[in-house]
């Protein structure tokens, strides 16, 4: 009977034990996923301003659930001040701030080097701070971009068009009074 007892009482320890590896387990992975949910995370890169578009555009955009706070840009080499003049106060989830880099012919022809970003931001008033590292670079775009002469081509043959559209209105007002 003793020794019923002590196999009894090493079972009840020994599920008891397992119980409290499981609760403790159960709550790191709640508490993971919590902060998952309700932290920022913000990104650095460079986009055309929309597609299609030789324009350049550095872009940083809050893809986590929880708005960022100071948010802030450090570059480890060549590009233009504005980019890192003025932290964002705040970047709501979802939310984005471009700044124009030029044209990425005009980029791409300069050979612009690849540059380290450090963007910095914290996720609530006072709270505490994150950061990450990116690639700034252009040369990716090479084969993307449109050449600038066809733009520039393209934007001549719509300035054609829009004073071709002037000048029919011009004749109908003039025919219609």
């Amino acid at each position: 009977m003793a020794i019923l007892d002590a196999v009894s009482q090493w079972g009840t320890f020994a599920l008891s034990w397992v119980s409290g590896v499981a609760a403790v387990a159960s709550a790191v992975v709640a508490r993971r996923v919590y902060l998952s949910e309700t932290s920022p995370d913000v990104i650095l890169y460079v986009e055309p301003q929309r597609e299609g578009s030789h324009m350049a555009m550095l872009t940083m955009r809050n893809i986590g659930r929880a708005p960022a706070y100071d948010v802030s840009v450090e570059l480890s080499g060549p590009l233009p001040e504005s980019v890192v003049r003025n932290p964002v106060p705040m970047l709501a989830p979802g939310a984005s701030r471009s700044v124009y880099l030029g044209l990425f012919p005009d980029l791409i022809g300069a050979g612009a080097p690849a540059v380290s970003a450090m963007v910095s931001y914290c996720s609530r008033r006072g709270g505490r701070g994150a950061s990450a590292r990116y690639p700034v670079e252009v040369a990716s775009f090479s084969g993307c971009a449109a050449p600038k002469s066809v733009v520039e081509h393209g934007l001549g043959e719509v300035a054609k068009q829009v004073k071709g559209v002037a000048g029919e209105l011009k004749s109908a007002r003039r025919g219609g009074a």
